[in-house]
């Protein structure tokens, strides 16, 4: 015959075990689901193009870094993200890969939707009523730097807040670039090619690299792009913007 105070220990035994089991099995189902998750993260990324198509015929210049473009037609499909957020996780999952090489991209990945997803924003550009996207493509390293030193002496340099940019190399390789010749304070801001892609703004697959950035900089803002004399005969169709983009060229 069992006593009271036995009935009730192995009550609470049961419980306990019940309730253990019970979190197990939460715990385990969330495991599951987040490797099933990860799992389709896999289609998330586009094929490498061919060696021949690292050219871009607007900046003259050929693509140096190992960049890894999204899918964004699946991306949207799966998490329902615009086209500017695309853009954004784009940028801030390359940027995360450089900085954490020895991580599983897929994770990364994963981290870097929740992320975009929970409005966090990589992008981080002062609100002026004007900016200079100052464009380094089809220079010499030696004379990127000549022409950066002579803009800073230019006076169009204080008509608006200067973001260097290139359709062929990273941020990173910039900001390496600009540390490396001391004008990373003279220009604390960058823009690189993880911002293009092969899908315009309505998730077609198109022959050539796109991007579009609005809300990144403050409404109604005005964007100058500043050429050196190389470029003085190509444009930036390539970048879409609200507005026009105008153009000046400086020697």
């Amino acid at each position: 015959m069992i006593s009271c105070n036995s009935f009730l220990k192995l009550s609470f035994l049961f419980v306990f075990i019940s309730c253990q089991s019970t979190s197990d099995l939460k715990r385990e189902n969330r495991s599951e689901f987040f490797a099933n998750d990860l799992m389709k993260t896999e289609s998330f990324f586009l094929p490498k193009a061919p060696d021949h198509l690292n050219f871009s015929y607007e900046g003259e210049c050929f693509i140096n870094d190992e960049l890894e473009f999204l899918d964004f037609k699946k991306l949207n499909a799966s998490y329902n993200l615009s086209y500017e957020k695309l853009i954004e996780l784009q940028a801030f999952f390359f940027s995360e890969r450089i900085k954490y090489p020895e991580k599983d991209k897929n994770i990364l990945l994963y981290e870097v939707i929740e992320k975009i997803s929970g409005n966090v924003r990589f992008f981080d550009f002062p609100k002026y009523a004007q900016y200079h996207f100052v464009w380094i493509d089809g220079l010499e390293q030696s004379e990127k730097i000549k022409w950066l030193k002579r803009y800073l002496d230019s006076r169009h340099m204080e008509e608006g807040v200067p973001i260097v940019m290139s359709l062929c190399q990273s941020s990173i390789a910039i900001e390496k670039f600009l540390n490396d010749s001391n004008l990373s304070e003279d220009y604390p801001y960058v823009l690189g090619r993880e911002i293009y892609n092969n899908y315009n703004d309505k998730f077609e697959f198109i022959p050539k690299f796109q991007t579009q950035m609005i809300s990144s900089f403050k409404e109604g803002a005005n964007i100058k792009l500043i050429k050196n004399p190389n470029l003085r005969s190509k444009n930036l169709k390539s970048f879409i913007y609200a507005k026009e983009i105008k153009e000046l060229t400086v020697k």
